[in-house]
This record gives structure tokens, sequence and C-alpha cells, in this order.
């Protein structure tokens, strides 16, 4: 029973359960969650951020990147195949010829270019499935041998596989369209 004014009659103030939960809870500290997640009986285990990260494949490997996978269809010009470090050659990841000869790197084309590609990738889910998996668990590193930065095929996966992380749909089915 709890009285309005418990320590009129010398009692201790009594604290509900929840309130005590409610008190963890807003502590901002990882331990005071932890414990009021404990008390509540949810049972969550931190969920590591996954990242995915591009990078020139002429770029020297970082202890950071994780996984580094190359996604273009051609090899790199002036690279041996043994001066690489990379975990796989993932070139069925990459654009068609047709598709990457018709973009040739041109800023214009790259809305275009991204949703043709997204096609293309929806279409063949084995080729970029593997990169994904590895993404959900680790760190992931998308090599390209581009010049440019920001429109090349490197960068679209990225969008792609970060969309299909967080389970948003993408592509020409998400705004509507029908191919």
């Amino acid at each position: 029973m709890y009285f309005r004014r418990p320590y009129l009659f010398g009692l201790p103030a009594p604290v509900r359960p929840r309130t005590r939960l409610r008190q963890l809870k807003s502590t901002h500290c990882r331990i005071g969650e932890a414990f009021a997640d404990h008390l509540s009986g949810v049972h969550t285990t931190p969920r590591r951020e996954s990242t995915i990260q591009l990078k020139r494949v002429y770029d020297k490997p970082e202890p950071n990147d994780g996984a580094r996978f190359l996604v273009d269809r051609l090899w790199p010009r002036g690279l041996k195949k043994t001066e690489v470090h990379l975990d796989t050659w993932a070139k069925e990841a990459g654009p068609s010829d047709q598709l990457r000869q018709w973009f040739a790197h041109d800023p214009k084309k790259w809305a275009d270019f991204q949703r043709r590609y997204f096609l293309e990738l929806n279409e063949h889910p084995d080729t970029w499935k593997p990169i994904l998996d590895e993404a959900k668990h680790a760190a992931v590193t998308l090599l390209y041998s581009a010049r440019d930065a920001e429109p090349n095929n490197a960068a679209a996966l990225k969008q792609f596989l970060a969309a299909k992380l967080a389970h948003k749909k993408i592509g020409p089915a998400a705004d509507g369209e029908t191919a």
C-alpha cells in the first residue's frame, strides 16, 4: 500500500519498480541501460554498425578496411594481381559492359546510370549478396579504379547496399515505375 506521505509515519518512501526502471534508463550510462534492460527482461546485444567505405584500388590498404572487394569488371591498369591486397574480385557486381561504356563517367548521366545499374543488380542478387553478408558483420571496403570519387559504379553500389542493409527498397520499383 502506498501512502501519500509515508515520511509522516516514519516509513521510507516506497519506490515503484517501473519508476525505478525509468530512472535507470534515463541515465546516460551504458551500464545503467544494460542493468535496466536486465531488470525489465529485455536481453539485447548491442548491434555493431557495419560500415561500407569506398577506396581507390591504387591506395594503400589500412587496418580498418575490413574485407576488400574490387567491384570493377575490368582489372585496374598498371597493377599486377600479386600487388593488390583484396579479398575478392567481384567483377560480376560491376555494371555490364554496355552500361559501363554508355555511362563513360559522365556526371550528366549519373541519375540514369544509377537507375539502370540498380535494375541490373536487382536482376542478379547473387553477385552482391556476398558483399552484403559481409557488411552485416564487419567493415567492407569497395575498391574501384576510376579517377572520380563520386560518379562511379562503386559509389552507386555502396548506396544500393546501404539501402539493402536498412531494408529499404531501391530502384524503379521504389519510385512506382515499371521496368
